[in-house]
């Protein structure tokens, strides 16, 4: 299996979504960067993300895994896949890295197996009902890039962060902490 990577545009409590959206639209992050990093790719969702993009189908020019447990759901351009056990047995043998984009449950089972995360923090605040971890305040992972800030044509304030799992038990103790 080739290398799994979480990405994903975080505000700076670490909130990711609300009602199923995006906290703020940034055009530049979604085609500068993810669509850059993700086109050619496989990308893993939970069936809430899946449900959230355009046509409620698989991103084009990638290979899509959803997570569901719905035994029933099937949907256009996409696999769908009901454990852990069952993706990473349909990803094992993938050429291509793999990118977990969404939402908050998967991403947090999912980031203990992944090599890094690519974060576009968001500065300021919003209100939401989706989080993920804190990856500042977590021994395993760390801030390896981050880019000078940038103001969308939205008006909203980002800068890319990119992390790597340090992955405590393949290398021992946790940055002292």
């Amino acid at each position: 299996m080739k290398d799994m990577w979480l990405i994903y545009s975080a505000d700076e409590n670490w909130a990711i979504g609300k009602n199923g959206d995006l906290l703020a639209r940034i055009p530049e992050d979604l085609k500068d960067r993810f669509k850059a990093l993700t086109v050619g790719k496989t990308v893993v969702m939970g069936k809430k993300t899946l449900l959230s993009l355009p046509g409620a189908k698989g991103l084009v020019k990638r290979t899509n895994y959803v997570l569901s447990r719905d035994m029933k759901f099937a949907c256009e351009n996409a696999v769908v896949v009901h454990s852990l056990d069952e993706l990473f047995e349909s990803i094992k043998d993938s050429t291509e890295d793999i990118f977990v984009i969404g939402g908050g449950e998967i991403y947090r089972q999912l980031k203990p197996y992944c090599k890094g995360a690519y974060v576009t923090k968001i500065l300021g605040t919003f209100d939401a009902d989706t989080y993920v971890d804190n990856l500042d305040d977590d021994c395993d992972w760390i801030k390896v890039k981050e880019s000078e800030i940038f103001t969308s044509v939205s008006g909203v304030r980002f800068r890319y962060t990119d992390y790597v799992n340090n992955n405590v038990e393949k290398y021992g103790e946790c940055n002292g902490k």
